[in-house]
C-alpha cells in the first residue's frame, strides 16, 4: 500500500475546514488533491477527533502539565475548592 504525503493531523484539518464552510474545491487546490480524495478522506476520517490523532505521549504529557498547573493554582489560592 502507498504511504499517503498527507499526516493524519492535516487531513482532520481540512476536513475540519470543510465543517466550519470552507469549500471543498479550495481545499482541494490549497492541499493539491482531487475532490474525489477529499470525500475519500471525509468517509474515513471524518469522525476522528483531535484526542484521536495525538499521539499517547502527547496525551500523557498534557495530562501532567494540566496536573501541575492545578496543583500550582491550588498553592497559590488556598481558599478555592476544586471539585
Amino acid at each position: 500500500m502507498k504511504k499517503s504525503k498527507f499526516t493524519e493531523a492535516q487531513i482532520v484539518f481540512a476536513i475540519k475546514q470543510f465543517e466550519t464552510g470552507t469549500r471543498v474545491d479550495e481545499i482541494s487546490r490549497q492541499m493539491g488533491i482531487s475532490q474525489a480524495t477529499f470525500f475519500n478522506w471525509k468517509k474515513k476520517y471524518g469522525s476522528m477527533g483531535v484526542s484521536i490523532i495525538l499521539p499517547e505521549s502527547w496525551t500523557r504529557g498534557l495530562v501532567k502539565k494540566s496536573l501541575n498547573l492545578t496543583k500550582r493554582y491550588d498553592q497559590t489560592n488556598p481558599t478555592q475548592i476544586h471539585a
